[in-house]
């Protein structure tokens, strides 16, 4: 899989079992469709929490596809059965929405909130190793993604643009609830292979607010 990870910030640690944060959706978005119903080659603008522990992995939050926003999951073959899913959320651009994704039991369970009202959840199955593995912490990503499932993929219709993750709150696996900040996370912008295009991405340096959240708005185009 190939494509430019506009803001990728993970935690210092790996002792957490769940993230929620607050999603700024982008004032307009587009995505490259596949190119048959059962072949997974489109590139996609992609909003996400990442887990990670020693050789498991999964990506779940936020995709743009078929003109839809979805909740949706990838992970590695030993991580989810089945590795993929999604489910259609009933929001549109410019939206601020909560993402909250966390373990429970063999399942990580993705919520989007809107207005203090649960819009939909997905529930995410593990397999008995990799539930096991995060049931003792992993460590958490949060990004701003362009997915692309091809090559090549520029020129192609995936953009997004002010697009902002804020206020994220940690769950460690005590139960404790920590602050995504600055000093506890490492901010990374990369492409899959190869350099990224400047002229493709922009991004604002990030800050924290007034409680000392730390902010990420990014914008990436394709086209």
């Amino acid at each position: 899989m190939g494509g430019y990870h506009v803001a990728h910030r993970a935690t210092s640690y790996t002792k957490y079992i769940g993230i929620a944060s607050t999603l700024k959706l982008p004032n307009n978005c587009g995505f490259e469709k596949d190119s048959a119903a059962t072949v997974y080659d489109g590139v996609f603008p992609e909003f996400i929490h990442g887990f990670y522990k020693n050789s498991y992995g999964l990506d779940v939050g936020v995709i743009y596809r078929d003109k839809k926003f979805k909740l949706f999951y990838h992970s590695f073959s030993n991580t989810c059965n089945p590795t993929d899913g999604d489910v259609e959320v009933n929001v549109s651009k410019r939206d601020t929405i909560e993402l909250k994704t966390y373990l429970s039991g063999n399942k990580i369970l993705a919520e989007a909130w809107k207005n203090s009202v649960k819009l939909k959840t997905l529930s995410i199955p593990l397999t008995s190793a990799a539930a096991q593995a995060f049931a003792g912490g992993a460590k958490i990503n949060r990004e701003l993604v362009i997915a692309a499932n091809r090559h090549p993929y520029i020129p192609c219709d995936a953009y997004f643009s002010d697009t902002t993750f804020s206020k994220s709150t940690l769950t460690t696996t005590s139960y404790t609830y920590e602050k995504l900040r600055i000093s506890n996370s490492k901010l990374l912008r990369y492409a899959d292979e190869g350099t990224m295009d400047r002229s493709r991405y922009g991004y604002l340096p990030p800050t924290e607010d007034s409680g000392g959240y730390v902010i990420d708005t990014g914008s990436c185009d394709f086209r």
